[in-house]
């Protein structure tokens, strides 16, 4: 319950950023005994034209490589990962071929 609670604001403030660039979200929270439990029961009960999740990194929260994996086998729809940028960083193409 202390994750939802801490959630609702971000999730608040994401619906009025987007809804100022005229971009419809409809954010939800469910419960599950884990992220794919409660992706799964997601995925079951409600309807969606993008479902957007975060990737984790070293230095922020969000679904593990696996679960996206499983999410992406999964979602019958489109899927957006975002992963954050490092801080401070500036952001380069892609990793160069070994």
């Amino acid at each position: 319950m202390r994750e939802s609670d801490a959630a609702l604001p971000v999730l608040d403030l994401i619906e009025q950023r987007a809804s100022r660039e005229g971009v419809p979200v409809d954010s939800r929270i469910e419960r599950g005994r884990s992220h794919r439990d409660a992706l799964a029961t997601l995925l079951e009960h409600e309807r969606y034209d993008t479902l957007v999740v975060p990737a984790r990194t070293s230095t922020s929260d969000g679904f593990e490589a696996a679960d996206v994996a499983w999410l992406l086998e999964n979602a019958l729809g489109e899927v957006l990962v975002l992963r954050p940028a490092p801080a401070g960083e500036p952001v380069r193409g892609g990793r160069e071929a070994r």
